[in-house]
């Protein structure tokens, strides 16, 4: 093997080796999670389990959330620790959302106008 074949085929070994460490990772399970969490957010708003100080910063804490999705995506892909990021983000937000949604504070004018729907 002439050493241009030797550097040639090292270099298609090192390119694939490589590539593994540097995909992009998928964040549709971000966006879903993150669809599903407005959701949770507007129906309790609408039932009247958030007063309208909580349904603002519940929202604020997912505006965030998609800012930090957007500045992972900026560079056209997403590493596995800025994913992970985005998870613990989530999960905080999602325990953010169970407590606001059972701690028994009330807007007892949506709570009126969703029992009359």
């Amino acid at each position: 093997m002439t050493t241009t074949a030797k550097s040639l085929t090292l270099a298609a070994a090192l390119i694939a080796a490589t590539t593994g460490l540097a995909a992009a990772h998928s964040t549709k399970e971000i966006d879903r999670t993150q669809a599903a969490q407005f959701e949770r957010i507007d129906q309790a708003r609408l039932r009247g389990e958030l007063t309208k100080r909580e349904y603002r910063e519940l929202l604020d804490e997912q505006n965030r959330i998609a800012e930090q999705k957007r500045a992972a995506k900026a560079d056209g892909h997403v590493t596995g620790r800025e994913l992970r990021k985005l998870k613990e983000s989530q999960a905080e937000a999602r325990s953010h959302i169970a407590e606001e949604t059972s701690d028994r504070q009330k807007s007892w004018l949506r709570r009126w106008l969703y029992r009359t729907r």
